[in-house]
This record gives C-alpha cells, structure tokens and sequence, in this order.
C-alpha cells in the first residue's frame, strides 16, 4: 500500500428484486378493479350528456380507471421499494 492513499470504503446499496409475474398480476389487477369502478360510477352517473353517445362515455369511463388503477400499482410498488430500502 502506498503511503498517504487513502482508502475509500463504499457501501453497496442492495436492490429490489421485482418479480415479473407478480407485478404483472398487480397491474392487471388494480386495472380491471379502476375500469371496474368507473364504469360502474358511470352507469349511475345521473347526468346523461345526450351530446356525447354512450359508447364513448363508457370507452372514457373504461380508460380513466385503467389509468387510476396502473397508477395505485405504482404507488404500491414505490411503497415496496421505500419498505424494502428502509428495512435492507
């Protein structure tokens, strides 16, 4: 070792180990629950815009909650990582 280097101790930060399948399985999960809950929300909606046909009002209704249900997995994913971060 040479004299006056300075040795530099670097800690290795382990990573999260995201299983495809399960992930997977969350987003279609919380998908289908949000296009669900929309569409659902939507039929019991009381005002019926007679300008806007009822097909495109339920794609929308479909599509919004396959939005807010991809964004819940990736709340719960982040929520995960922090945990797995936190606890590692």
């Amino acid at each position: 070792m040479q004299e006056g280097a300075v040795t530099l101790m670097v800690r290795e930060s382990a990573g999260m180990v995201v299983h495809r399948t399960p992930l997977w399985a969350l987003i279609g999960i919380c998908s289908v629950v949000g296009a669900v809950r929309f569409l659902v929300a939507e039929r019991r909606s009381d005002r019926v815009a007679p300008s806007i046909p009822r097909a495109e009002r339920c794609l929308t209704a479909a599509l919004t909650g396959v939005g807010c249900g991809m964004a819940v997995a990736t709340l719960i994913l982040f929520a995960a990582a922090l945990v797995a971060r936190l606890d590692g």
